[in-house]
């Protein structure tokens, strides 16, 4: 596109979640889970990390990138990564769950696999992007959703 002189911009999301977001993944099992009071099994010794973006960030960036005309290839990441132990005792204690956390029960196989190198320094500098949502109010948004459906 830009080789005929159309400008692009491409936004590489990590996890992406949020209401009407129904893909089975490890939020969405935790959360249920925790929404029955069930055992959460966490993969592994539970430290692998995952960078969580919430759908009001990646919203948020489109509408600003479009008014702010920017072009190129940019990472689109929240602030933090968590640790999939982490992300189920948070899940457990704002679902105000009496779920369990049985952690080594199966092996995580991407538990010592490399991360990407992602940063928000460009979308931060060239377009002054701000996370908006922390992980914890997209985790509210998202559990009130899933509790409706």
């Amino acid at each position: 596109m830009e080789s005929k002189g159309i400008e692009t911009a491409s936004l590489r999301l990590t996890s992406p979640f949020g209401e009407f977001y129904n893909s089975i993944n490890v939020l969405s099992i935790f959360i249920d889970l925790a929404i029955q009071n069930k055992t959460i099994n966490v993969y592994g010794t539970g430290n692998r990390k995952q960078n969580f973006i919430y759908v009001g960030n990646i919203v948020e960036c489109i509408k600003n990138s479009l008014n702010n005309r920017i072009s190129g290839n940019y990472d689109l990441i929240a602030k933090e990564s968590i640790s999939m132990k982490s992300l189920a005792e948070l899940i457990i204690k704002l679902t105000n769950s009496k779920s369990n956390i049985k952690v080594g029960l199966l092996e995580d196989q991407l538990e010592n696999s490399v991360l990407p190198d992602f940063s928000l320094s460009r979308l931060a500098k060239e377009l002054d992007y701000k996370e908006i949502y922390s992980l914890i109010d997209g985790l509210n948004r998202y559990i009130k959703w899933r509790k409706t459906k």
